[in-house]
């Protein structure tokens, strides 16, 4: 017998343990990042760097599997693996190439339409919803997986939905809930579409889809979450004793516990409908206190923030906005939360105009009413015995006066004037340019009140004030069709708003305003169809989709060809610079012409200088022109370029695309892998 056979079958089975463990831990660690994921997702925060670190570890150790195991039969799993981390990590050009290169090396393996699935979701942060859109519709008509073909329906729904068709939106849900063999799956479906009706205020559905959710779910956190979205449908459908009654039972169970913080939201909401804001500000404040890091806390500082933006309190609102919008950038209150951090930002801007223009008008007063200089200075200048004691003496009276704080302020020092001796000067200059710049800082702070903040009688007294203050007549007119659009839109009062805008014609029919207001009120009446792609357009995104495709399938010759042709006839469409960016990149990674792929980045960079993905031509030319010097570099030179130019992994076929996982590149919009 061979002595070393016994060394031998251990090696290999220390070999295949470190294999297993490669593979089981890559899909341990991704699993992980998942479940974490949605966790942060629900609670409406950002990802965390704790969840971003498991998906990282789940691509380092399917990069290993590809690169050390590169014969074993979990390379594909590998490939599916890291381009789903890529995807939940935002980084969807990554995840897109992984993917790719899935289903066009791997025809056979069985995970190649889980990975058209994910690489449909991943063209969507591209902005290549053609493409995604593509791969949804071939998963619905080609797979036997129910629970993929469900998948597929809900995200070509969420695609519906982001291009604003609810139709299509709702009837790719019901396709969803039929076709679905899971529960849970027909559960998800229920829930998102019962969700899209609560933001469209279509409560009816919304809490019809619920209820659906909550037949078919098993799972007694899920049902737990969709009584809390109940709770809130009745408070927004006005019934309160029913919502509150609900609330009350739930907070007494304990199994609920993991609801008490949004429960504790609605209270306070229900409390605020009631006119009870004091309660209400006090059980916002409980939950930011009790439950910081949920989704609860940013709606307590949200709804905190409203209370106070309500009561025109604009610097306590901007604080607990400020939270909302830094701790909690996810939650479904950012979008609001930033406008009126705007409008505050406005706000303050407009009035230290305002108050500096105040400023400014009193300071031309006071300049204009100093007195004239008197003999003072004669007399100080008279060098003689009797005014150097009488000096003195004052001098020695301000010390003691000071020492015993018994005077507050020097009797010497010029005149102060209020706004409000200075005003009636100042409806006398005609002339005086800062008279027309404080109204129009007047005019600034009534628009931004009549149309942000919503206090239409304090915007309504800022406009007249801008009538008795400004001395140019486009100025006057901008205020009274202001106050036109007022009563027009917000206070009911046609009639009012129809003499105002009659008076604007017959004092200021030259006004560049009053055109303005004529045009957009023709406009509005038109009521024209919306614009559709003309037939030209259409066929060109075809053509650039072929094109895509040709590559997908390898066939670099021909997608050059249709690259160039759109490229060349094309330039200034939306094609032609994705056009020319493609060429650079297969010069690049399919052709391995680096000189070729130089120029063109060159040429986009010449032609596009502020497109959006100028930037990545401008990295992608910088690093091939560090590589072109380091294989150009003299002989002595080389070994330190290549050390300097050494990738952090081998380089092979599917490495190409990016850097180490700790430094990846900025990725493009660019569709092919």
């Amino acid at each position: 017998m061979n002595k070393f056979l016994p060394l031998l079958f251990l090696a290999g089975l220390l070999s295949g343990c470190v294999y297993f463990n490669t593979v089981y831990n890559a899909k341990t660690a991704y699993d992980s990042g998942v479940e974490s994921y949605h966790q942060e997702e629900r609670q409406g925060r950002d990802i965390s760097n704790q969840t971003k670190d498991q998906f990282r570890r789940a691509v380092e150790k399917g990069k290993k599997i590809l690169t050390e195991y590169s014969d074993s039969k979990y390379v594909d799993d590998a490939y599916l693996l890291i381009g789903k981390s890529y995807f939940y990590l935002d980084q969807a050009g990554l995840a897109r190439n992984y993917l790719s290169d899935l289903i066009s090396n791997y025809p056979n393996s069985p995970y190649r339409e889980e990975a058209r699935l994910y690489l449909g979701k991943a063209y969507l942060p591209l902005e290549e919803n053609p493409l995604a859109r593509h791969e949804f519709e071939y998963l619905i008509n080609n797979s036997k997986n129910h629970s993929l073909r469900a998948q597929a329906y809900m995200a070509l729904a969420d695609l519906e939905k982001s291009d604003g068709t609810s139709s299509a939106m709702l009837d790719n849900v019901q396709s969803a809930i039929e076709i679905a063999d899971d529960n849970e799956v027909k559960a998800d479906a229920a829930w998102r579409t019962g969700q899209w009706a609560l933001e469209h205020k279509e409560f009816g559905e919304a809490e019809k889809f619920f209820q659906e959710a909550a037949r078919f779910t098993r799972k007694p956190d899920y049902d737990r979450r969709i009584q809390v979205q109940l709770v809130r449908i009745w408070r927004l459908q006005e019934r309160y004793e029913l919502a509150n009654d609900k609330i009350q039972a739930m907070l007494a169970e304990e199994e609920y516990s993991d609801q008490y913080a949004e429960l504790e939201i609605q209270r306070g909401l229900v409390y605020e409908a009631r006119d009870d804001t004091s309660k209400a500000a006090d059980t916002y404040r409980y939950v930011v206190s009790e439950y910081p890091r949920t989704s609860a806390a940013a709606a307590g500082y949200y709804y905190l923030a409203e209370l106070a933006y309500e009561r025109m309190d604009f610097d306590e609102a901007k604080k607990n906005y400020d939270k909302v919008s830094v701790a909690f950038s996810k939650s479904e209150y950012t979008d609001d939360t930033s406008k009126k951090i705007g409008i505050i930002g406005n706000l303050q801007k407009y009035r230290n105009s305002k108050n500096s223009l105040r400023q400014a008008l009193i300071d031309a007063y006071t300049t204009e009413h100093m007195p004239e200089p008197d003999s003072v200075e004669t007399a100080a200048n008279t060098d003689t015995a009797d005014s150097t004691q009488e000096l003195s003496a004052k001098e020695q009276m301000k010390q003691a006066l000071l020492e015993n704080d018994q005077a507050e302020e020097d009797t010497t020092s010029e005149q102060q004037y209020t706004f409000q001796e200075v005003y009636p000067w100042v409806l006398e200059q005609d002339s005086l340019d800062t008279r027309n710049e404080y109204a129009q800082a007047m005019y600034n702070l009534a628009e931004l009140f009549i149309l942000d903040i919503k206090r239409f009688e304090r915007g309504l007294t800022l406009t007249d004030s801008v009538l008795t203050l400004a001395t140019s007549d486009e100025l006057k007119a901008q205020s009274r069709l202001l106050q036109a659009h007022t009563y027009e839109a917000f206070l009911d009062n046609p009639s009012k708003a129809a003499k105002i805008i009659e008076e604007v014609r017959g004092k200021y029919p030259e006004s560049e305003a009053l055109h303005l207001y004529d045009t957009r009120d023709q406009l509005t009446q038109k009521k024209e169809e919306p614009s559709t792609p003309s037939p030209e357009y259409i066929a060109l995104a075809k053509k650039y989709s072929r094109a895509d495709s040709l590559l997908a399938d390898d066939q670099v010759t021909k997608a050059q060809d249709i690259f160039r042709q759109i490229y060349r006839d094309y330039t200034n469409s939306e094609f032609g610079p994705k056009s020319l960016y493609a060429l650079g990149w297969m010069y690049e990674n399919k052709l391995m012409q680096i000189d070729s792929a130089i120029a063109k980045y060159e040429e986009f960079q010449a032609r596009y200088p502020d497109h959006k993905i100028t930037s990545s031509a401008s990295s992608r030319l910088q690093d091939l022109r560090s590589i072109k010097s380091a294989l150009t570099a003299k002989p002595e030179d080389q070994d330190t370029a290549a050390q300097s130019m050494a990738p952090a992994e081998p380089d092979t076929s599917t490495q190409a695309f990016e850097q180490p996982v700790e430094d990846d590149p900025p990725e493009t919009d660019f569709p092919t892998p």
